[in-house]
């Protein structure tokens, strides 16, 4: 019996490790497809019917060979699920090809690629709840960037838009008085949830015994364009403009949060975030002097 369970766990261990594996591959394929073969977003649903389809094409000479009836489902649901992807992909707007405008970039000295902040903007401050020796506030206010490209600038301006208001969600335990203060940026295509404010935010306030200001980058959350499909779809496109302008603004409204923070109290604060947040929090490390730590936590990017 000890050596079944034994046997028994190290197969359990290898399911594991293998699904980890194969976890980590989908997640950095699209990535590999785009910077190695010029695979684009809108092309990337193509992979996966392929795949899908490889699957069914085997699973019918095995068909009649072993009898694997039962397992048809779960083959024919990847196929849908690939064919759907695709679907979606190649009815999405085409991303547009800006390459021919980033020369507006170069040459540049990093003071006028990555400002700092003129000033410290007006805040709105409204308490969202509040729990015994736990209070949760929004912060709001208006993005001080300027797009350096001419032709996005003007779209940026034509009109009121989503990303020019920056939001930041603060968390704040009773015992984080005279504590240091922890701004922290999420990762990519997360949403705001009541499930991570409570589940990591308060939680992580609280074991910190910290307060806590998560900002919300462009593209994400409240700063989410109507038209997008979801949480940082317009972050990173084949629209390299853009992309550039998003990670510009990212990183000047953190600072001036930092700003905001550093005029409420003179208390240190520290930076941190997590996969896209940690590769921000590691470029804000090197930017921004003001902070008095960073912790980045999977900063696997290279920006």
């Amino acid at each position: 019996r000890d050596a079944t369970t034994k046997i028994f766990a190290v197969l359990i261990g290898v399911v594991a490790l293998s699904g980890m594996a194969y976890v980590i591959l989908m997640a950095l394929l699209p990535v590999y497809a785009k910077e190695n073969f010029g695979v684009v977003e809108r092309q990337y649903g193509f992979i996966l019917a392929t795949n899908a389809a490889m699957v069914l094409t085997f699973y019918g000479y095995s068909r009649f060979a072993f009898a694997l009836e039962p397992f048809f489902l779960p083959f024919a649901a990847v196929a849908l699920a690939g064919a759907l992807a695709r679907v979606i992909q190649v009815l999405r707007p085409p991303a547009r090809n800006t390459l021919d405008r980033l020369g507006v970039y170069e040459g540049k000295r990093l003071e006028e690629l990555f400002p700092a902040p003129r000033r410290a903007p007006v805040v709105t401050r409204r308490t969202r709840w509040s729990l015994p020796g736990l209070v949760s506030e929004d912060l709001s206010f208006t993005s001080l960037h300027e797009p350096l490209e001419p032709e996005f600038r003007r779209y940026y301006h034509a009109r009121q838009r989503r990303i020019q208001t920056v939001y930041a969600r603060r968390i704040r335990p009773e015992t984080s008085a005279g504590r240091p203060r922890l701004l922290y940026i999420h990762g990519y295509m997360q949403p705001e949830t009541v499930l991570e404010e409570f589940g990591l935010l308060a939680t992580m306030a609280q074991a910190l015994r910290m307060e806590v200001v998560q900002l919300q980058p462009p593209y994400h959350g409240r700063r989410k364009p109507r038209a997008s499909r979801f949480d940082g779809e317009s972050y990173w496109t084949a629209d390299v403009v853009r992309s550039i302008e998003a990670l510009r603004q990212t990183l000047l409204d953190a600072r001036t949060l930092l700003a905001v923070l550093q005029k409420e109290s003179p208390r240190p604060v520290g930076v941190a975030g997590l996969s896209l947040g940690g590769a921000l929090s590691a470029v804000l490390t090197c930017l921004e002097p003001g902070f008095a730590f960073s912790a980045p936590l999977i900063a696997h990017m290279d920006l």
